[in-house]
């Protein structure tokens, strides 16, 4: 028996799918950038580099295409699963 539930994973999907895009996080990457500011020019080097990792981090992981592709991948799996689930009801009838 499988323990496995679509109910999870599907608000697992549509709570990334509600996350804000990539434009919100980028403008509230710029506004706390703007209020990290210090004239050590070392520190503020460090800061600068934390907020661009953290820009491509995000870029990389909330890809709209990725979030996409998950969606669609589930889907199959699903559609895939009430098959087999449909193919052996048919043989125990």
């Amino acid at each position: 028996m499988n323990d496995w539930q679509y109910g999870q994973p599907t608000n697992d999907i549509m709570s990334v799918s509600t996350l804000p895009g990539q434009t919100q996080f980028s403008l509230a990457l710029d506004r706390e950038a703007r209020r990290f500011r210090t004239d050590d020019v070392q520190v503020q080097r460090r800061i600068d580099r934390l907020f661009t990792e953290t820009r491509t981090a995000l870029g990389k992981f909330l890809d709209p295409q990725a979030i996409g592709a998950l969606h669609e991948e589930f889907r199959r799996a699903q559609e895939l699963e009430e098959e087999t689930r449909s193919e052996g009801d048919k043989k125990t009838s």
